[in-house]
């Protein structure tokens, strides 16, 4: 792992750690209901600070904690405008498949590329440090991942230009 990316990876894991403390808390105004107060916006007084983690400006976490859920939202690194096609349709790919990651939400929170969801029914079920491990391999990952493909896309443009350019 990259010198730089070491310190940001391990700031927001010590802050997923401390902002995936959430409970059970049903709804205030809905007798039998338990939304994500994080999603709902119902009370103020639900709602923890939000947190913000930067690398660069175009690299950032957000972690909105609240009583009863966290969302975790990423923006990946997109340098130029391949990184930023590719990291659309990959997020895009990821997220019509959301059911699969079960705490993937479908759509992003505005300005950013990638969010999840984490309920306190998802802690009940599953261990807080596999979901906070899981989030930090995510985010390492899928910058591998679209750094990898821009190298291919770059590769292959390079070989159809000098097959384009044998005809002359």
């Amino acid at each position: 792992m990259a010198n730089t990316l070491r310190p940001y990876l391990d700031c927001v894991r010590s802050t997923l750690d401390g902002g995936l403390c959430v409970r059970n808390f049903p709804s205030q105004t809905v007798e039998r209901h338990n939304k994500p107060e994080v999603e709902i916006r119902g009370s103020k007084e639900l709602l923890l600070n939000p947190i913000t983690i930067c690398r660069t400006e175009t690299e950032r976490c957000l972690i909105e904690p609240s009583v009863n859920s966290v969302r975790v939202s990423i923006a990946i690194k997109q340098a130029d405008e391949i990184e930023e096609i590719l990291c659309h349709k990959f997020t895009r790919f990821l997220m019509q498949r959301s059911e699969q990651f079960i705490i993937m939400r479908r759509k992003p929170t505005e300005g950013y590329s990638i969010s999840f969801l984490i309920t306190h029914a998802h802690l009940e079920k599953m261990w807080r440090h596999k979901l906070v491990d899981f989030i930090i391999h995510f985010m390492e990952e899928v910058d591998k991942e679209i750094s990898g493909m821009k190298i291919a896309i770059n590769a292959r443009a390079r070989i159809v230009a000098s097959e384009f350019m044998k005809k002359f």
